[in-house]
């Protein structure tokens, strides 16, 4: 199972667990698309590499990523993971999107180690083009890997502001719950810019964010580049 401990927010469970995960690092598993988010992002994926809008009903957005993760605590920041994956977006409707993502996550300092991760769900919008919610679901997959022991929820919202014609700041927050232990919640928040350099047709989306325990005396900090192609 993944749990926390003093530090860092999560680590791999050692030891007589039906939820155990074969490894030796501390590990995050984010999904956050649904982000995955995803997924968070645990071997999670928490950036968000999105924004507010909704793409319109049969359209499609595929938006390629990659991200280097760290541990942040007082001690100081040490490499934790590589990350590339990809998110499609389909509009399922006038309010509502259906987001996918999947994500390869390389431990740093373990070979050959890392697991793939894999996030679904729906996009809702609030307040059109400023606001919407996200309600992905998302787990790991791999070798020994038991999915169930994997599987979190990601609850959150996204806030578009307009800096220009091609300029927008993206704002995020989301919760990661683990489906097998929801006390085990974590936070993230993500900070980017999406910058169109072609309308219709391609976004750059760097970002960065943070994901933590609320507790714990150390988090994980992403810097993340995605370019999305099909965007309004």
């Amino acid at each position: 199972m993944i749990t926390s401990n003093k530090h860092g927010p999560l680590k791999w469970a050692r030891g007589r667990s039906r939820c155990r995960i074969p490894g030796s690092a501390g590990a995050v598993f984010l999904l956050g698309l649904l982000t995955v988010p995803a997924l968070t992002g645990c071997f999670t994926t928490f950036s968000e590499l999105q924004d507010a809008r909704l793409i319109g009903p049969g359209k499609i957005e595929i938006t390629p990523h990659c991200s280097m993760v760290s541990g942040v605590s007082k001690s100081g920041n040490h490499p934790y993971s590589n990350q590339y994956g990809l998110q499609f977006a389909l509009g399922a409707g006038a309010s509502t999107d259906m987001r996918f993502r999947i994500e390869r996550i390389d431990f740093k300092g373990m070979g050959s180690h890392g697991l793939t991760v894999f996030g679904f769900g729906p996009k809702f919008s609030l307040k059109k083009n400023r606001l919407a919610a996200l309600l992905p679901i998302g787990f790991a997959f791999g070798k020994n890997i038991k999915i169930l022991c994997t599987t979190q929820v990601h609850p959150g919202v996204v806030s578009t502001i307009p800096l220009g014609d091609r300029v927008d700041l993206n704002l995020s927050a989301k919760a990661i719950i683990p489906v097998t232990h929801p006390d085990n919640m974590m936070l993230a928040v993500n900070l980017g810019p999406g910058i169109r350099v072609m309308k219709p047709g391609l976004v750059l989306r760097p970002e960065t964010g943070l994901l933590w325990r609320p507790g714990a005396a150390s988090a994980l900090l992403h810097l993340s580049l995605g370019v999305s192609f099909g965007t309004n």
